[in-house]
């Protein structure tokens, strides 16, 4: 009856939107989609040679796919509107986040009757010295019970996946082979200040009724790694510093620090024999900062992104024999940032939500030229809120974002949406458009309202041909 009630609502509010669709049928209202100008900026000629592809859904029931052109700057919908008796969910594309190792210090202890090692054979001390009913706490040197950082290892490939710590004993002889294999090879020394604070609770019969651990001191080091996968190969590599910016001992690491790489496997026994493969394949400078590493959709080059004497560098590899293809000056790194990278096969573009963005175009020598740089001015907040989601498009004169509009009063998403121009003189134009679809939303439950679709709901083009780049 709920459901009914709000699928009522939102077909009202469709009846109620203007008065050319009051005096139109409840069949015509509810399968036509209007959008309206919310708040506007610049020229809105601009986007003339623009299309806006938009898919929203209700209940995963009904489905709306609304094409938007536009003129002065007023969006011209037409929908194709469906139904689905059956619920119909739709799956996004999942990418493979290939090889994840962590350092992996853990609190957990077995049987205590049994030899411990690591952290546990620490509790196990301080269990021994803890007093019927009593709790102590104690602080301990990591150096004291590891000589190099315990991994876990979260391996994620199209037709494999594997996820094993030290803890799971239980597992089976390759698949704990495989993580001895990637900790014989990223021996890092534990640091010698790393102290944490661990606690043990006995009740008045001697059994353990808790475990405590927490409150670090001294420097510590944190393991997390980024990769970039082809087809037949994971290339991959980490950040050597520490918590407080100091660089950690990779000289027992066979090949020094650097970009590794390891092919990928379909089964365990294939995944053993690539890791004992394991090898470095581009040395890298561990005074640099590593930020992140990218690999470009045609899967010929990687992208490597440091910050190098205080600037953002972007280090193009070619994979076939991974030397060097560019190094490009990007600009002086802000202190504060949060940022994204959206890599597409003729351009690159970096994102710095509340301060600029970043447009680099490649041509079809594959090469890339830095177009420009530019603050983001009023379309700021709406891409603060940007995601794998949001559409991005470049057609060699203007950079274009689109994506649904985040709406504090309704608590999230809606199904309206923006778009943000840019070209080489920064921000020309900024629109907000609200959707016919949220006309009933104030008075609907957050979880009856229309939303965007589950996959792929926003896609922009030009209707033009794009300038070719030479």
């Amino acid at each position: 009856m709920r459901k009914v009630l709000a699928l009522t609502l939102v077909v009202i509010a469709f009846c109620a939107v203007g008065v050319g669709l009051a005096a139109t049928d409840l069949h015509t209202a509810s399968r036509q989609v209007v959008f309206s100008n919310l708040s506007e900026y610049g020229d809105p000629s601009v986007l003339t040679d623009l299309s806006v592809h938009l898919r929203t859904q209700y209940d995963r029931h009904l489905f709306w796919e609304t094409e938007c052109e536009f003129e002065n700057g007023t969006a011209q919908a037409q929908t194709e509107f469906s139904f689905s008796e059956l619920e119909r969910i739709e799956n996004r594309a999942s990418i493979p986040s290939g090889i994840e190792l962590q350092t992996a210090i853990s609190g957990c202890v077995g049987d205590l009757d049994e030899p411990q090692t690591g952290l546990a054979a620490a509790y196990q001390a301080l269990y021994a010295q803890t007093p019927l009913g009593e709790e102590r706490v104690q602080v301990v040197y990591l150096k004291d019970y590891y000589t190099y950082y315990p991994l876990s290892v979260h391996l994620d490939f199209p037709d494999y996946a594997l996820m094993v710590d030290p803890m799971d004993t239980f597992r089976a002889d390759e698949e704990r082979q495989i993580l001895q294999a990637f900790s014989d090879y990223f021996r890092i020394p534990v640091l010698p200040d790393t102290q944490m604070e661990i606690s043990v609770s006995r009740d008045i019969n001697g059994k353990s009724t808790g475990y405590g651990m927490g409150n670090f001191a001294g420097d510590d080091f944190y393991l997390w790694m980024e990769s970039a996968c082809t087809e037949d190969a994971c290339y991959f590599t980490f950040d050597p510093h520490t918590a407080q910016g100091n660089l950690i001992d990779t000289n027992e690491i066979p090949d020094g620090y650097g970009i590794y790489r390891v092919m990928t496997a379909k089964n365990d026994t294939d995944m053993l024999a690539a890791v004992q493969e394991l090898e470095m394949v581009y040395a890298l400078n561990p005074e640099n900062v590593f930020l992140a590493l990218d690999i470009t959709p045609s899967n010929d080059a990687l992208l490597l992104h440091t910050v190098e004497n205080g600037t953002y560098m972007i280090t193009v590899i070619g994979i076939e024999n991974m030397e060097t293809l560019q190094r490009l000056e990007i600009m002086p790194w802000p202190e504060e940032y949060s940022w994204k990278v959206y890599v597409e096969s003729d351009f690159l573009v970096v994102l710095w939500p509340g301060y600029s963005v970043v447009l680099l175009s490649r041509s079809e020598d594959g090469r890339f030229t830095l177009e420009f740089t530019a603050p983001l001015g009023i379309a700021s907040d709406a891409l603060q809120n940007c995601n794998t989601r949001t559409a991005l498009i470049y057609n060699g004169e203007k950079l274009v974002f689109g994506d649904f509009l985040y709406q504090e009063e309704l608590y999230g998403e809606c199904c309206g949406f923006y778009l943000a121009v840019y070209d080489g003189e920064g921000l020309c134009y900024y629109g907000e458009y609200s959707s016919s679809l949220d006309d009933a939303s104030m008075l609907l439950p957050y979880q009856d309202r229309c939303f965007p679709a589950e996959a792929d709901p926003i896609a922009i083009e030009f209707k033009g041909e794009r300038p070719a780049k030479t």
